[in-house]
């Protein structure tokens, strides 16, 4: 039976996780959750047991920060853990999610144990540093499951095979309603989307974009902030 193993470091991204995992448990995988990052900590209300509640699968729990450690040392640690896990797991596919520091620790394990990982919603686009976490699990995953035709082109100018994305939305594999947001400092991807108009409901009503996000700081005390009125 093949081993799949699905890597979780917040609840954003196990909502999104959990639908897929448990239709291939479904279909008779050995699944397991990697359960780690902000659901480990009880600031942040412990959201482990949200894993635990699903039946069928595995849960392994392990703790890769303290309250206050810098991103550089919670990588390493998730690194070592993940590396440890995987050596005695041995998955046949490992999955992650978008951008977080977590992803990025197990898809470099996975490069280079020479495991196959696959990453979902590749190709989205931040501005910030995460973006950067983002392309980079792109880079170094064997195959990708985007929420977009404009994903995939992005995950296509990284030298990535387009015979290793499938576009969700059009295929009717997303598991889970998507709302998206077209970036406004994404120039290209913003003229593409002003020129076609807006996509809604997609593939069997999952997918969604038609707004524009702008990003932009300012404070009501410093009189920095952009108001419809002057100040």
């Amino acid at each position: 039976m093949k081993k799949l193993l699905f890597v979780t470091g917040t609840r954003a991204d196990f909502g999104k996780l959990e639908p897929l995992a448990v239709a291939v448990r479904d279909h008779g995988f050995d699944v397991s959750f990697w359960v780690t990052g902000m659901h480990m900590m009880e600031r942040y209300g412990l959201t482990k047991i949200e894993v635990q509640r699903i039946q069928g699968v595995g849960v392994v729990e392990f703790s890769n920060q303290y309250e206050g450690d810098p991103q550089d040392v919670i990588l390493a640690k998730t690194v070592l853990g993940f590396s440890e896990f995987v050596r005695g797991h041995q998955p046949d596919l490992v999955i992650v999610h978008g951008d977080r520091i977590e992803a990025l620790a197990c898809a470099i394990v996975c490069a280079t144990n020479y495991i196959r990982c696959a990453h979902v919603e590749g190709g989205e686009v931040s501005g910030t540093i995460d973006e950067l976490f983002r392309h980079c699990n792109t880079k170094l995953a064997f195959c990708h499951f985007v929420s977009s035709h404009s994903a995939a082109e992005r995950v296509a100018r990284l030298g990535e095979p387009r015979d290793s994305m499938w576009a969700m939305a059009t295929r009717g594999d997303l598991t889970v309603r998507l709302y998206s947001m077209v970036l406004a400092s994404d120039q290209s991807a913003l003229t593409e989307w002003l020129a076609r108009g807006p996509l809604i409901s997609a593939g069997d009503n999952r997918l969604t974009v038609r707004s524009i996000k702008v990003q932009a700081d300012g404070a009501l005390g410093s009189r920095t902030a952009w108001l419809h009125a002057p100040y």
